[in-house]
Formats: C-alpha cells, structure tokens, sequence
C-alpha cells in the first residue's frame, strides 16, 4: 500500500444510504477523509439533512447543479487532500477495499468492474455513451489523474 487515500462517495438522491457508506469507509485504516460528491440538485429538507449529516460524520460536502453521472466522481477527487483517492457510490458498499488498495502501486487505476449480468450500467453506457472512463464500483487511482483529466 502506497499511503493514506481520500474516499469520494458519489451520492444521488440516496441520503439513507449515507449512514452505511460512511460507516463502511471509516473501517479502512487508509482513508483519511472523505469527500461526499452530490450528483444533481438536492432538495432544501435533503441539502439541510446532507449538512447537518457532515457535521456529525466528519465528511465533506460538494455537489454539482446538474446530474453529472459518474463524471462526479471524478470531479469529486478535485475536493480529496490525500494524493490517492478511493471512489465509490452510495447506493453499493464495495467489501473488497483492502484488496484494491493491496493491489494499487500509485501509478495506475485499480478498478472493480460492474457484473454486466445483473447491472443495467454497460447497457446504459451503450445507449448513452459518455465521454469519460466508467471506473466501476470501487476504484483506486492518483488523484493527478482526475486532476488531468478535467484539465483536458
């Protein structure tokens, strides 16, 4: 393992799945901080909830004004203060964390992949082509990288 990493939770309208997620985060000795990235608009009763939430939970909370998809996680990563970050979403805890972190060397993207049998997301991707990496559940990789990415 490379050091301390930053989780960036992408979060979209599943505020009861925060608990959970957050919980899950804090089991890992690596992460340090944790970024909440709100993909999309939230409510007045869930933004006040969200807040209220991180002041308690100790997390950081960005948002962006549109439902940027799984591009937020990415621009999550631009909130992380560690060098390595670790992205996840909230609506799947991913329980093989110290395996992906046993796994990245700091210089490329240790990634989980979607089981296309039973997730809709590939066939989303296909009907929807985004211009960005899909990372999968649960992704290890330099923060440089979104850094860069977004620069382009």
């Amino acid at each position: 393992m490379i050091g301390p990493v930053s989780a960036v939770l992408l979060h979209w309208h599943r505020t009861y799945h925060l608990l959970a997620q957050i919980e899950a985060l804090r089991t890992v000795p690596e992460v340090k901080d944790i970024v909440v990235y709100k993909n999309d608009v939230a409510s007045q009763d869930e933004l006040t909830a969200l807040v209220e939430m991180s002041a308690t939970l100790d997390f950081r909370l960005c948002y962006s004004r549109e439902n940027l998809c799984t591009l937020g996680r990415v621009r999550g990563c631009l909130e992380a203060r560690c060098e390595h970050v670790l992205v996840v979403d909230d609506d799947l805890t991913v329980h093989n964390i110290p395996a992906l972190l046993e796994a990245y060397d700091g210089t490329k993207i240790i990634a989980n992949l979607a089981d296309d049998a039973s997730s809709k997301h590939w066939q989303f991707w296909q009907r929807d082509p985004k211009p960005y990496v899909e990372l999968g559940f649960g992704s290890v990789f330099p923060r440089q990288f979104a850094i860069d990415y977004l620069a382009m």
